[in-house]
């Protein structure tokens, strides 16, 4: 990860991560068979982080409003807590669709799912009930966090002054007027 957090996505490979840990090169393919498969370990790795926090800050809400503005709210908070992974997850992410192998691909939808499990089936019970829109999962992500993974992506790039706190402030009001009943 100091690799990608110091150079960027696209300027690590895999002969920087093997002299950045002072490792041979035949232990570096022993762990891992190319540089996708280091980029999915780390995103892995980064999304268990992320959605085992906005399962706790979601799991713990009892309405369709509070639950909105916890997930809004724990994306943000923990991004801000975590640049160099929210930088890399948001660098990797524009690649999932094309620059992972499909294999990579593949596994790393599969793992998502499971990941945000809680967060979903928390939800669920709110557009059961008719109080969150009956939307797929993939589809609720971009009506609720939408504008927070634009604001973030454009906050670690530097390009803006978007401030999280800021964002905290704003965006979950806005993401639960947006699909409030």
């Amino acid at each position: 990860m100091r690799c990608y957090a110091r150079d960027g996505l696209l300027r690590v490979g895999i002969e920087d991560i093997r002299r950045e840990a002072g490792a041979s090169p035949s232990s570096v393919y022993h762990q891992f068979a190319n540089a996708d498969a280091i980029v999915l370990a780390l995103l892995v790795r980064i999304f268990t982080s992320l959605f085992e926090h906005l399962a706790t800050r979601v799991g713990r809400t009892r309405t369709a409003e509070g639950a909105v503005r916890a997930l809004v709210d724990g994306h943000i908070e923990w991004i801000a807590d975590h640049p160099d992974d929210g930088r890399f997850m948001y660098q990797a992410m524009t690649l999932e669709a094309g620059g992972l192998d499909a294999v990579s691909r593949d596994a790393l939808i599969a793992e998502k799912r499971v990941l945000l499990g809680p967060v979903v089936n928390h939800l669920g019970g709110f557009i059961a009930r008719g109080e969150l829109p009956d939307l797929p999962a993939e589809l609720l992500d971009v009506v609720l966090l939408g504008p927070a993974h634009e604001a973030l992506r454009r906050h670690l790039a530097g390009g803006t002054e978007f401030d999280p706190a800021r964002l905290r402030k704003l965006l979950p009001a806005l993401a639960w007027k947006s699909v409030a009943r």
